[in-house]
């Protein structure tokens, strides 16, 4: 495919060869999308509730000779469904595949922010909703580059292409549009407005044929279907898949592979860095050339073939995405692969709105008025009299039955019925119920109301998740045209800081972080703050200071500096509080230590005074001790000097000596129970004596 420089108002050879290739793709798709745009015509004419349609697709109605009145309930059940959506927007937003990605992915973030905040993007989501998906079954997205303000990075905005202005490859299946061939689209613009997109060639636009170019291929564009139109020029773009020659480096010993962008004297210069820098790397690289899938853009003016080039937002992928309603990729029956809400309760209205009518006429059929008998009223003429007061005035040989008024039927009730019938399967059809469109009158518990609402949207969950599918599309587009196209100065003005070096790393879309779908606010500091309460909900420790700085509040300033002074001075008191509360801490220990150390003195003098009790004890024993040997003693010097006496005075002498004894037993039993650990026995020295000297 062609890979060179883009090529402006190019050859014969070039100029025939593209034109046969657009003709080509052309005859094969047309007769596809023209039984498509046809029914997605229909669809359109349903919802705006055209009188004439009638006749076109149901044969016999007489709708040519006069107007009918046409009851459209499907706009409104359309309009319930896009209202959910418009009531329920979810933001684009980057989060990180990795805790260290977090901050590349909150500044492009910021990014997205601003585009989506520029351009409208959510009201433009859910127009494409609304006309796209639920009308029509398809509509498109398209990411442009918008050169007017900003004419070296260009402002990234969208709009919404009607599939009618669009010829696509009918064989499409993936919601990428990865596998479809081409994408043409066109555009109707003013001379002057098409001279200012390609300024170099402005003599040669502005030189182009009067009037408006008119031809075959989209009959459906307002531009086209008219009969008088003004002087515009037809801008054509024409996307179609082709490939380029991409360079790759590939580590030899992890088999890590990354494209590299740039000439060959770059590369070489690249890994001669790499291998000065990593001498640990020399020989591991190997550089490979492998065709890539790619996107190309002609451009056509009037039929001419402006410029042939690649991809002028550097992307590899088509700048647009598909809004899709309910998308059956491999029918064979081409009429029904994209379908809206609409398509399938077409009928239903019809006979809704066929049933009304019917029932108005006979109605209207009826005649009102009076029947009399001839000559009843004096003054016949006065049973035309209309408005309230009028008088009748009989004849006076006249009954008063022979004038009567005439008897209106009223409508059968199982016309009415089926009027209702007919309403409620079309919103059976289209799978909306009255929670969904906040009528429901009926007295029931909240919970019955929230769970027949659930089920509602149950039925409706694929239109809304490929909305999200395309919104994720859109933001991954929005991401490649924000690192492809803008400058380090604008992305630091949009963000309010440096842009990581993660910033511009193709493989950080990759592996780094994901597009997806958040809470819709109007800024990221709102979507912060969102998050912020639902952290100190669940009781994370947040300062209201954080919570105000993220909130929209008028003379913020002032407040927030109230707001710190009082956290301050709450700060300053708590401290003062936890002081306090230390020294009595610190009080309350000292306390606790001193008595724990007047506890160990009482315990030692208390082993002290034992250990003294102790040598008392002893001392007394040794004393008591002494004393019995002494008793014995002067028992024994006794017992000699009473040698010489006779019996009785031996047996009175005994007998003091076994008194004596007894006296003094109790004092030994009570100095034996004061000493620690000794026993003193009674001393049997005397009796042996006494015994011994007998």
């Amino acid at each position: 495919m062609r890979n060179n420089d883009p090529i402006f108002f190019p050859g014969s050879e070039t100029d025939l060869s593209i034109r046969q290739q657009m003709n080509k793709n052309y005859s094969d798709c047309i007769n596809i999308l023209q039984t498509q745009w046809y029914h997605a015509d229909v669809d359109q004419r349903f919802t705006l509730g055209d009188q004439e349609i009638w006749g076109l697709i149901f044969p016999g109605v007489s709708n040519y000779r006069r107007k009918i009145f046409n009851f459209n309930i499907l706009n409104g059940a359309v309009q319930m469904i896009s209202g959910y959506q418009r009531k329920n927007r979810k933001s684009s937003v980057c989060i990180p595949i990795m805790s260290a990605a977090q901050k590349t992915s909150d500044q492009l973030t910021k990014c997205l922010y601003h585009i989506h905040n520029q351009c409208g993007a959510y009201q433009i989501y859910s127009d494409a909703f609304e006309q796209g998906a639920l009308t029509q079954g398809l509509g498109f997205i398209s990411v442009y580059k918008d050169m007017t303000d900003d004419p070296v990075s260009g402002d990234i905005k969208i709009r919404y292409v009607d599939m009618k202005s669009c010829l696509y490859d009918p064989y499409g299946r993936k919601h990428d549009m990865s596998d479809w061939r081409y994408w043409w689209t066109r555009q109707f613009f003013g001379r002057e407005e098409a001279a200012d997109c390609y300024p170099e060639f402005r003599d040669e636009i502005l030189g182009l044929p009067q009037g408006t170019y008119k031809d075959d291929k989209f009959y459906y564009m307002p531009e086209v279907y008219q009969i008088q139109f003004p002087n515009l020029i037809a801008f054509d773009e024409y996307w179609y898949l082709a490939t380029r020659e991409a360079t790759f480096v590939i580590d030899k010993e992890t088999e890590e592979c990354q494209e590299f962008e740039g000439d060959e004297e770059e590369l070489r210069e690249a890994i001669r860095s790499l291998y000065a820098t990593k001498p640990e790397f020399k020989n591991r690289m190997k550089v490979i050339k492998r065709p890539k899938p790619t996107v190309r853009r002609t451009i056509i003016l009037n039929d001419r073939v402006l410029v042939d080039e690649e991809n002028p937002y550097g992307l590899d992928r088509y700048p647009c995405a598909p809004v899709l309603g309910y998308f059956t990729p491999d029918t064979a029956y081409y009429a029904y692969k994209f379908r809206g809400v609409v398509r399938d309760a077409r009928d239903s209205q019809y006979l809704f709105n066929l049933r009304k009518v019917a029932d108005l006429d006979i109605l209207s059929s009826q005649q009102q008025g009076l029947k009399m008998k001839k000559g009843a009223l004096v003054t016949p003429d006065d049973s035309l009299n209309q408005g309230n007061g009028r008088v009748l005035v009989l004849d006076p040989s006249a009954q008063m039955s022979d004038v009567e008024p005439m008897q209106i039927i009223p409508p059968n009730p199982v016309m009415i019925q089926m009027e209702e019938m007919l309403k409620g399967i079309t919103m059976e059809i289209i799978g909306a119920n009255e929670e969904l469109m906040a009528s429901a009158t009926d007295d029931k518990a909240g919970i019955l109301s929230m769970l027949r609402q659930g089920a509602g949207l149950t039925r409706l969950q694929k239109l809304f998740d490929q909305m999200d599918e395309t919104q994720r599309l859109v933001g991954d587009i929005m991401v490649e045209m924000i690192q492809k196209n803008w400058t380090y100065g604008k992305v630091q003005q949009v963000i309010g800081e440096e842009p990581t070096p993660e910033f511009d790393s193709k493989l950080f879309l990759k592996y780094g972080c994901k597009v997806t779908q958040g809470v819709l606010t109007e800024t990221q500091s709102q979507l912060e703050l969102q998050q912020l309460l639902y952290a100190k909900e669940l009781g994370a420790p947040v300062d209201w200071s954080d919570l105000l700085e993220k909130m929209n509040l008028q003379n913020k300033d002032e407040f927030l500096e109230k707001v710190r002074k009082r956290e301050e001075a709450a700060a300053q008191q708590q401290q003062q509080v936890a002081q306090l509360q230390m020294q009595q801490m610190q009080v309350d220990n000292e306390t606790k230590l001193s008595y724990a150390r007047s506890q160990d003195g009482l315990a030692a003098e208390r082993v002290a005074k034992v250990q003294l009790d102790k040598a008392v004890n002893a001392e007394r024993l040794s004393r008591s001790q002494e004393d019995r040997s002494a008793a014995a003693l002067n028992m024994i010097k006794g017992a000699k000097e009473i040698q010489g006496m006779d019996i009785d005075q031996i047996n009175s002498g005994l007998q003091i000596l076994t008194q004596l004894q007894q006296m003094l037993q109790p004092e030994q039993v009570r100095q034996a129970e004061e000493g620690a650990n000794q026993t003193v026995q009674p001393s049997s020295v005397l009796p042996q004596a006494v015994s011994g000297g007998i």
